[in-house]
């Protein structure tokens, strides 16, 4: 899990920075490249024991601009949710096409996302003979809506919560708010 999310931030960082390289050559509502990369937190829903508690993480996606409202993406995001185990914790990973639909054409717009995926639901037990990992992957779908601030032509402001549904074998969700930059 942590190579897999090694590759995924470095695949940001290099998309993000040709973004930026590039983005007083072409128009940034007319087609070309997205990216964005947020941190914040989430919230469990149902299907957490009662030992947990909220989680921490960070969210990002990468796509393209169909038009100035529309945007094919794919969504990944990782969270960490604690328990009142020091000893336990639960480690979240989704990756999910998803659509984003921004309405208007202000500075301030407000969008809907949604996306259906796989999550990577990874439980991490510390025991006196070491470390356990279980892992299971499942289908999912995530639900959302935020608010972009336009900051300039290459970069955006948004603030964005997901609903998180995961459909394993005892259903969970989760609930993530995150603040981020956008890159066009």
């Amino acid at each position: 899990m942590k190579s897999l999310i090694r590759v995924g931030f470095t695949l940001w960082i290099l998309m993000l920075a040709s973004q930026v390289a590039l983005a007083g050559e072409r128009d940034a509502v007319s087609g070309g490249f997205i990216g964005g990369v947020g941190l914040g937190g989430a919230a469990p829903v149902n299907g957490f024991g009662s030992d947990y508690s909220g989680g921490a993480g960070i969210d990002g996606y990468i796509g393209f601009i169909i038009d100035r409202n529309l945007s094919a993406l794919l969504s990944i995001d990782s969270f960490i949710f604690d328990t009142s185990n020091p000893n336990i914790y639960s480690g979240e990973a989704n990756f999910a096409p998803s659509l984003k639909y921004a309405f208007g054409d202000s500075p301030t717009r407000v969008y809907l996302i949604g996306g259906l995926g796989i999550n990577d639901n990874i439980a991490y037990i510390q025991t006196s003979f070491g470390s356990l990992q279980v892992s299971q992957r499942n289908f999912m779908i995530e639900p959302g809506a935020g608010v972009e601030f336009f900051l300039n032509n290459a970069l955006d402001l948004y603030l964005q919560a997901k609903f998180i549904d995961v459909f394993a074998e005892s259903n969970f969700s989760y609930i993530p708010i995150s603040v981020g930059l956008c890159f066009k």
